[in-house]
């Protein structure tokens, strides 16, 4: 005896199921990605705060050519390297991730206001026996030329201000105490 089975497809409860999974996992991976993109935020920002205290501390320990911190740009990758020795790149955040750096010069306007991206390098300086900011240098030719924003015979403002963000609405706002090159750190939701 042989029995045959009807094949009707799939019912509409089946269909309604399947569509109610399909769009609560990617609910999930939406939801898992934003948190990943906003801990990059936070990691670059942590990275940042460090790189500079490392920065100051090469500076007081090794002299200021050694204790300058370089910003730099490959792809739409953020790194900071120390001193000439750009072989040795930390990373900051990847993309996507966008940092832009406001350096006052006095009260005037901005010396330094713009993205690192492509070309654009800046590179900030310590005084070797104190630790505070005493200068940054841009670069607009990917690094072969530096010439000063602001050097040690100008001043720093009191907005100096690097802000970490990747468009998924969380910033890293990173302030620089110009006096005792200190770093802080706070966050906002755009």
């Amino acid at each position: 005896m042989t029995l045959k089975y009807k094949n009707k497809g799939i019912s509409y409860i089946e269909f309604i199921l399947v569509l109610a999974i399909m769009i609560l996992l990617t609910t999930l991976a939406t939801v898992t990605m934003s948190i990943v993109n906003r801990n990059n935020v936070t990691k670059g920002a942590d990275r940042l705060s460090t790189g500079i205290n490392h920065a100051k501390t090469l500076s007081l320990s090794k002299g200021a050519k050694k204790g300058c911190i370089t910003f730099a740009a490959k792809g739409s990758n953020i790194y900071y390297y120390y001193g000439e020795n750009i072989g040795d790149k930390y990373n900051v955040c990847n993309a996507p991730c966008n940092m832009h750096i406001a350096i006052l010069n006095g009260t005037g306007p901005s010396a330094f206001d713009d993205d690192i991206s492509g070309n654009t390098q800046l590179r900030l300086k310590f005084s070797p026996s104190t630790g505070a900011f005493v200068g940054a240098e841009c670069s607009y030719d990917n690094g072969a030329t530096f010439s000063p924003c602001i050097n040690e015979t100008g001043q720093f403002g009191n907005l100096n201000r690097i802000t970490i963000d990747n468009n998924h609405g969380k910033r890293a706002i990173i302030d620089l105490n110009i006096h005792v090159g200190t770093v802080k750190v706070s966050y906002v939701n755009y």
